[in-house]
């Protein structure tokens, strides 16, 4: 879904044709060269690794999380790098009000 839409966006016109029109496939080469992953792992290593990005995420404010996903997702349409930077400075302002108000305790799982 929205294929289309998103791969020209993220690889080129180009490379979106190619792909989308032949129904060919990316060896992990080329999904890291084009940047649809962020990196190789051994299968043997894989579930460690995934564990140990989960642990790290764990480890962070929760709320800063959400809230870099969210400036992520609205940042990929957005106008202008005006519009980028307002996002990221409602969250930073969220963020400091939110660790103001609770001593930057882990009061909850969104705020």
């Amino acid at each position: 879904m929205a294929c289309s839409y998103f791969l020209p966006r993220l690889i080129g016109a180009g490379r979106a044709y190619e792909f989308m029109l032949t129904g060919n496939f990316l060896s992990a080469d080329e999904a890291m060269h084009l940047g649809f992953a962020s990196r190789l792992v051994a299968r043997e290593n894989l579930l460690d690794t995934a564990l140990e990005l989960a642990r790290t995420m764990n480890s962070k404010n929760p709320m800063g999380l959400r809230l870099t996903q969210e400036a992520i997702n609205m940042n990929l349409d957005a106008g202008g790098l005006e519009q980028a930077l307002n996002m990221e400075d409602r969250n930073q302002a969220l963020l400091v009000a939110r660790a103001l108000l609770n001593k930057g305790e882990k009061t909850s799982r969104y705020f």
